[in-house]
């Protein structure tokens, strides 16, 4: 395990691991799988959780670990893509989403073909950020034409506020101040550190999506 020297924060962020169980929790109490949009959030929560916990688990296995976390990254980007497709009524739209989700999955896929799915991929991390908080403003901007009601009330509302302040605040943080103002790479650590913090704040966002909801 990674450490950042203050015992209490590294408890912090490894308790972070366990927050998706909280939106999950949420879904299935009140059996809100029966939405398709809410039926991939509970996928997404269930296999963030696995991924999340196995890569903590395999920080001493510096190969194992970065082949987990590629994995994870493309899986996470695959759901939370079809998720926003999901909620998105404008059929114009969609057709942008699956083309952005169909590109990048083949760029993945091909630079790992290339370099190997153990190499740290930075760029495409910052890449992928980038494409999701597109996504997310696309959704936002249906979300907006669509909602008659209060936004705050609306359950999209929060899960495009997750999406959006968790990648759009990674890349930032992360990938635009450390790699285009300093030109300095990312460590494991700094990535470790963003990753659990965002996190807690997407598990956050989702759980008070899945209970403002209101079925129809």
């Amino acid at each position: 395990m990674y450490s950042t020297g203050s015992s209490s924060f590294n408890a912090f962020l490894h308790i972070a691991v366990y927050s998706p169980v909280i939106p999950l929790f949420i879904i299935i109490f009140r059996q809100l799988f029966v939405n398709q949009t809410f039926n991939l959030l509970m996928i997404y929560c269930l296999l963030s959780l696995f991924f999340t916990m196995f890569a903590d688990l395999s920080t001493n296995n510096p190969i194992l670990n970065q082949t987990v976390t590629n994995i994870q990254f493309l899986v996470e980007f695959i759901l939370l893509s079809l998720l926003m497709r999901s909620a998105i009524v404008d059929h114009t739209i969609q057709q942008i989403i699956n083309v952005i989700t169909t590109l990048f999955i083949g760029i993945v896929i091909t630079y790992s073909l290339m370099k190997g799915m153990d190499t740290n991929l930075p760029l495409l991390y910052g890449f992928g950020n980038v494409l999701l908080v597109m996504n997310a403003v696309l959704l936002a901007i249906d979300v907006v034409r669509s909602e008659k009601k209060s936004l705050i009330s609306s359950y999209l509302f929060w899960i495009v506020a997750a999406i959006f302040f968790c990648y759009g605040c990674i890349f930032l943080l992360a990938f635009g101040w450390k790699f285009i103002f300093t030109r300095n790479n990312i460590t494991a650590l700094e990535i470790w550190q963003f990753g659990f913090l965002a996190l807690i704040l997407k598990s956050a966002f989702f759980s008070v999506g899945a209970i403002v909801y209101k079925r129809a």
